[in-house]
């Protein structure tokens, strides 16, 4: 099935948007550029929570044109993840996790049950997602879910925020244009 015109351009309209907030941070922070994808305060923490919130309000779209309740769980679900973006959500629960119950050497992978947690969250809205989606979508969230899960690895593994960041980034945007593909904007089709 075709994508359409409507979707195309809207996918034109996202990933110019992408491509210029982080030429414009790379731009500010051309000494730093590594500040333009990692770290809570950067351009890339922005984007993410920014293409969260997207696909939250395009799963809405989805389950308005469908009648389809997982879509609403599935919008929750993203908007949830836009938050912890913003209020580093997990990142506060695994201090706590650490701090409080003090492990010992060899138990440090206890701070890392927020991410284990909603790594299973992830993978069960992208079962959800697989189920529901069209083939061009299929094809797509096979790439969201190997950037998706290979950022998810490199966090518990600790092994790069940059690479961690670029990659969830990556996954991210491919998740907007698999939705936008769904919308079924293009031609008027609202069924499942």
């Amino acid at each position: 099935m075709k994508t359409g015109k409507h979707s195309i351009l809207a996918i034109l309209f996202v990933s110019a948007f992408f491509l210029l907030v982080l030429g414009i941070a790379l731009a500010v922070k051309i000494r730093y550029p590594l500040q333009v994808i990692s770290g809570e305060a950067s351009a890339g923490t922005w984007l993410s929570g920014v293409l969260l919130v997207i696909s939250a309000t395009l799963a809405l779209i989805i389950s308005l044109q469908r009648n389809w309740y997982p879509w609403l769980i599935l919008s929750a679900f993203f908007l949830l993840l836009a938050a912890d973006e913003r209020f580093m959500l997990h990142e506060a629960l695994k201090e706590r996790i650490l701090f409080s119950l003090a492990p010992k050497k060899g138990n440090d992978w206890i701070g890392e049950l927020p991410v284990i947690f909603g790594a299973c969250a992830g993978l069960f809205s992208v079962v959800v997602l697989w189920k529901h989606l069209r083939f061009s979508g299929m094809i797509l969230i096979l790439a969201v879910i190997l950037l998706g899960g290979s950022s998810v690895l490199i966090d518990i593994l600790g092994a790069g925020v940059f690479w961690e960041d670029s990659l969830k980034l990556l996954a991210e945007i491919i998740l907007v244009f698999t939705l936008l593909t769904e919308t079924g904007i293009t031609q008027g089709q609202t069924s499942a």
